[in-house]
């Protein structure tokens, strides 16, 4: 046996974290996670959906886990990043960065690209800059519409993949 070999073994299993059947991708469960506060956030990008649930310090569950958003229409959340009291998720097939708050409340919103659109072909990761400088840019990485091409006139378009730069400072 290589030294190396880890037993694997789900420490959360329930129907929001199980991979699931997805048109793009084929089954897709778990994308995304960031733990804060004793919270776990995800994605799962098959179910659609950006959840949460209370964790205990050794990662076991604390608590149920509920969804704070699901996906707009045929769309998937695929990563996120957290900033205050939001949550800002990229929608891979939407092109688009949604801006959601953690509590559930108010509305999902689209604020940055859109499902025509080239700027965000294919939104896959996403994160704040981490100096003074850049502390309100939101990097976003993209596939440039490798699996899912941005549809332009009825003409489906790859861009090839980007690092896009998001200024949030006016927002």
């Amino acid at each position: 046996m290589s030294p190396f070999l880890v037993q694997q073994h789900a420490v959360i299993a329930n129907n929001y974290t199980a991979a699931t059947a997805q048109a793009t991708f084929g089954a897709a469960g778990v994308n995304g996670i960031h733990v804060r506060d004793g919270t776990l956030y995800f994605t799962n990008t098959g179910e659609g959906v950006f959840a949460k649930i209370p964790v205990h310090e050794d990662g076991t569950p604390a608590g149920n886990t509920s969804v704070i958003a699901r996906a707009l229409e045929d769309d998937y959340y695929d990563d996120f990043t957290l900033r205050g009291d939001f949550a800002y998720l990229v929608t891979g097939s939407g092109n688009s960065i949604e801006k959601v708050r953690l509590d559930g409340s108010g509305r999902q919103t689209i604020f940055a690209g859109s499902l025509n659109s080239t700027n965000l072909a294919e939104p896959t990761s996403v994160a704040f800059g981490r100096t003074e400088r850049d502390g309100d840019v939101l990097y976003v990485v993209t596939s440039g519409g490798l699996a899912v091409p941005v549809d332009e006139g009825g003409q489906e378009i790859e861009v090839g993949g980007q690092v896009v730069a998001v200024d949030l400072s006016g927002c």
